[in-house]
């Protein structure tokens, strides 16, 4: 609080009953002290002079005894402040009607009656000496100047305390003692009759005053009703018991259009008046017709009062009427507009909504006019019959189709103009030269006529109001003029919005159920409104069932509740989103679609739903996974060749090392069977690496042209020993023979394969069918259920089925990955079925999986069909050339082990062998040799320059000098750019040592033919 507070803001604010942080009550007063302090001696005749005074000034003024009292009491007892607390009626807090001193700004002010100095001096009955009184009452810290000392001593009335006097020194210079406590006792006797003596006068004051403004406001009274009567906004009369008018006030007059006297004239009010005058009761919101001398009606409410003397006789009454004319016929018209309103609402007729606003407004007119809606037609230069429900129906007739211009009557001419155009008088006004005679027929004497405009101001109508009287309309006429026109213009470009809404509906609808796509429309909250044509023939489903959100039946379970969220996701933040799930067809089969939509909004910014499109990509998707899947083959295939390269040349190595070992004649029967095992786990590895090319499409395929039956049955014992006597073995051969062209050993591989993995499917033993035939295949005839497009053309069909478990459909289009197993661990590579799959597709053809009506596995392959062959041509028998026995071999190979094994081999048959770790050493060295090299033998994948490189420039330098090549990659990856002549042999590693003797030994004969002229 600021130090500037008075008292009075401190007494307002609330006060606790015990606070913490202060002292007990007794601890401030210090009343004892007044004994113990030396006391001055009594001034009986200061004290005598005082009480006079008092006297004499309660006997003169009264009213101001108690500052008086306050005053002699600072005054004696020689203190810096005195004052008078009074209780409140209330009893719960002091007032200080009187303050003296330096707190004189705080009369008026007071303290709490249950927590201040005052309060515990009348709960005591007696004297106290207050020190610091803060220290207990801490409100008082916010008072200045601050209490030193207090001195209160309560004054009483008939035995009860009502107030305290007291005095207050604000620093040391004033100690109170015994002395003053006197002449305070003294003086609160005194104020005891003082306080009595000021309320009596206060209380007789009061009644003065409050007589005083008694009569006062009954004049005031008497005044104000004399100007109300007069001044009122309503008209009041004064009738007698006869019903009589006795007086009015100037409203009255005006709404009668006359003086009032006599009767009250109101057919309607008449029996409630009498009414009002026997019982007494008032009668109020009474409607009635005022007819006034003009002919001129008014519509009023009156409200009936009786009118009684002090006996509570009725004397008359008193009545008011209050003219509600233009309320009525604001309700009227407010009750039209919302039948127009109503009716446009309804889609009612375009003429039916103008008919009704014309007679609205007819019905307010006070003058009787007659209103026409003509509206403009198609061609814009006539005005066709819109409106017209109180003109003569010939007149109407014969106003349609009014040419518009600037001369054609009203009408005509205000929709030329674009303005209004006002004829008081038809029969002499030159606009109506042609149509006065057609106005004088039906009586009609004046037209004013205005456009009608839309809100980009074009013409849409006229409205025009006819009078039988000739002259201007009224002004309420006038006013009714632009409501007229402004709701019929709503009500045309309502009717032609709605018109060109269904037009655009039917324009979209149309398009839509004819658009090759699914459509669907929601609303804000995500319901479907509308879904085209397309869908319901896509997925079956109809209206009932398809709206709403009945659409998500439609989708498949697994991608639904992702469906679902994604699209509340997105209408929750009104965003545009794209998702793909898998749709069920009519016929049951569920496709892949794709489903993107954006929110539409309208005019103002506001949400309005979404519309979207659902596209079958069913087939996109199909052909995406085949060539995400033949991506994924071709990389397993590049890493299988990388992978098949190194180990061919560790296994050559190892086979090689094998052989010489073998050929040790001391070796040990017991080391002899050790090495047959490391060749034997040589050639497994081997095969390994076989299968790895194999379902990389990269082994080296020796096809040749045989029959698919024969093919068939020469492998049957071979199969039955295979799959065991639990299984049993069927052959349903085609009767006439199918020839391919395929690798035999690979179609070996493949009909062991697909016999293992049905094994394995049938643990208990069962069956396994093999059927051939052959079959043309158009043009996509087999791509769905193939699974790749299937090329057109003739082939052989093979057909495996098994009696097993079948293939689970999740498993199905995995079936031929690279190291996908369904099998227990340790049961299998995984490269089974991708072995087949690389070989089938490496020999032109296709296999696909299915699983066999009722139970089991179906595996169907396609093989290119081949012609017949015919018999081989005999050859004349030509002079075998014998080898150079001394013939100099370059041996080319950067991995030292296998270059150890190529030329160990070759020199054990009697060859000088050159060695060179890649390509630009080979050619140094034969450059050294200045060419005389009979054979080479190189890799193909090597540092600095490699295979390739080195075929171009021994073609280029020594063209007769005969390679063989080696790789452990097949020929065609080896070769990737086509760097080898065909005629050139090739060798895949891990190359047996006789195969290498054998291919140099026919590469030396031929180069001996070469040289022979052979």
């Amino acid at each position: 609080m600021r130090n500037t507070d008075s008292i009075e803001d401190v007494h307002r604010k609330p006060f606790p009953d015990a606070p913490s942080g202060t002292v007990d009550l007794d601890s401030v007063i210090s009343t004892s002290d007044l004994n113990r302090r030396p006391a001055r001696p009594p001034d009986h005749v200061a004290e005598n002079h005082a009480l006079i005074g008092l006297a004499k000034a309660m006997a003169a003024s009264p009213d101001d005894i108690l500052h008086q009292l306050a005053e002699t009491a600072m005054r004696l007892c020689y203190a810096h402040s005195g004052g008078i607390s009074l209780l409140r009626e209330d009893k719960k807090s002091f007032y200080w009607p009187a303050v003296a001193g330096r707190w004189a700004a705080h009369r008026g002010g007071g303290t709490p009656r249950e927590f201040g100095p005052c309060g515990t001096v009348l709960d005591r009955g007696t004297a106290a000496l207050f020190s610091h009184p803060e220290r207990h009452f801490p409100y008082l810290a916010e008072v200045t100047p601050g209490i030193d000392e207090a001195l209160l001593l309560p004054f009483f009335v008939g035995g009860e305390a009502v107030g305290t006097i007291w005095v207050i020194a604000h620093d040391g210079s004033c100690r109170f003692d015994a002395e003053d406590l006197r002449l305070m006792t003294s003086l609160s006797n005194f104020a005891s009759g003082a306080y009595q003596t000021w309320r009596s006068l206060d209380a007789k004051s009061q009644a003065h005053r409050e007589l005083q403004q008694a009569a006062s406001a009954l004049a005031r009274s008497e005044e104000y009703q004399r100007v109300l009567f007069r001044s009122i906004p309503v008209a009041v009369l004064v009738c007698d018991r006869d019903s009589a008018v006795q007086s009015y006030n100037r409203r009255a007059v005006e709404l009668w259009g006359r003086e009032p006297h006599g009767g009250l004239e109101l057919p309607q009010a008449q029996s409630h008046l009498a009414d009002v005058l026997r019982t007494g009761l008032p009668a109020t919101d009474v409607e009635a017709v005022i007819e006034r001398p003009d002919g001129t009606h008014l519509a009023v409410v009156a409200n009936f009062s009786a009118l009684k003397d002090a006996d509570g006789t009725i004397v008359g009454a008193i009545a008011s009427f209050e003219d509600v004319s233009a309320r009525k016929r604001s309700e009227s018209l407010q009750a039209g507009q919302r039948r127009v309103l109503e009716l446009m609402a309804q889609d009612a007729p375009l003429s039916e909504v103008l008919t009704s606003l014309v007679a609205t407004i007819e019905g307010q007119s006070p003058s009787g006019l007659l209103g026409s809606i003509l509206l403009l037609d198609g061609d814009g230069a006539h005005l066709r019959h819109g409106a017209a429900p109180s003109l003569p129906h010939a007149y109407n007739e014969g106003v349609d189709g009014i040419a518009i211009g600037p001369v054609a009557g009203s009408c005509g001419t205000a929709a030329f103009l674009k303005q209004p155009v006002r004829v008081s008088d038809i029969a002499g006004d030159p606009l109506w030269a042609d149509f006065r005679d057609l106005a004088a027929t039906h009586g009609l004497k004046a037209c004013w006529s205005t456009p009608i405009l839309s809100r980009g101001g074009a013409v849409m109508g006229t409205f025009a109001m006819y009078y039988r009287d000739a002259g201007p309309p009224s002004e309420e006429d006038l006013r009714l003029v632009e409501l007229t026109t402004r709701t019929a213009a709503i009500a045309i470009e309502h009717k032609r919005a709605e018109q060109a809404l269904r037009e655009s509906e039917a324009r979209f609808r149309n398009m839509a159920d004819n658009a090759p796509v699914m459509i669907w429309i929601t609303d804000p909250s995500g319901s479907c409104t509308y879904l085209n044509s397309q869908w319901y023939r896509f997925t079956g489903l109809s209206a009932e069932t398809g709206l709403d959100l009945g659409w998500v039946e439609a989708i498949h379970s697994a991608d639904r509740d992702r469906a679902e969220e994604t699209f509340l996701a997105a209408n929750e933040r009104k965003e545009s989103f794209r998702l793909e799930y898998r749709l069920r067809r009519s016929d049951g089969e569920y496709r892949w679609a794709i489903d993107s939509a954006a929110p539409r909004f309208g005019p103002a910014g506001e949400f309005l739903g979404y519309i979207g499109s659902v596209i079958d990509i069913h087939e996109r998707r199909q052909t995406e996974e085949r060539l995400r899947q033949s991506a994924k083959m071709e990389a397993i295939g590049r890493l299988a060749g990388g992978l098949a390269h190194d180990f061919n040349n560790q296994l050559h190595a190892l086979s090689g090392f094998a052989d010489f070992v073998a050929r040790d004649a001391g070796l040990s029967g017991r080391s002899r069977h050790d090495l047959l095992e490391i060749q034997k786990s040589a050639e497994r590895m081997a095969s390994l690496t076989r299968q790895l090319l194999a379902f990389s499409r990269q082994q080296v395929l020796v096809p040749d042209t045989l029959d698919l039956n024969d093919a068939m049955r020469d492998t049957q014992a071979m199969l039955r020993r295979l799959l065991g006597s639990d299984i049993d073995t069927l052959l349903r051969a085609s009767p006439d023979p199918i020839w391919v062209r395929v690798d035999r050993g690979q179609l070996l591989q493949v009909l062991m394969n697909l016999a293992i993995n049905a094994r394995d499917a049938m643990p208990d033993g069962g069956e396994l069918a093999f059927d051939t035939a052959d079959r043309e295949v158009g043009v996509g005839e087999l791509d769905a259920v193939a699974g790749t497009p299937v090329a057109p053309g003739r082939y052989a069909v093979l057909v495996v089925t098994d009696s097993g478990t079948g293939i689970a459909p999740e498993h199905l289009p995995h079936l031929f990955e690279p190291f996908f197993t369904t099998k227990e661990v340790g049961r299998g590579t995984g490269l089974g079925l991708a072995t087949v799959h690389g070989i089938v597709t490496q020999s032109q053809g296709y296999i696909w999986p299915e699983n066999a009506p009722g139970s089991g596995a179906k595996f169907t392959v396609l093989l290119p069909l081949a012609d017949e062959p015919g018999l081989a041509p005999s050859r004349p028998d030509r002079q075998r050339a014998a080898a150079t026995p001394r013939a100099r071999i370059l041996v080319v190979e950067d991995e030292d082990v296998v270059r150890a094994i190529l030329v160990r081999t070759l020199e054990a048959e009697g060859y000088e062998v050159v060695q060179a770790r890649e390509g630009k050493d080979a050619l140094g060295q034969i450059e050294r040799l200045s060419g005389a090299v009979d054979l080479v033998i190189s890799d193909v994948v090597m540092p600095v320059m490699g295979g390739r490189e080195l075929g171009e420039r021994l073609a280029a330098t020594w063209p007769k000098l005969p390679v063989v090549w080696m790789s452990g990659y097949p020929r065609d990856a080896a070769f990737s750019e086509g760097a080898s002549r065909d005629d050139q042999p090739f060798l895949q590693k891990p190359v047996p040592g006789d195969l290498l003797v054998e291919t140099v030994r026919r590469a030396l004969e031929t180069l001996a033919r070469v040289r022979c002229g052979l």
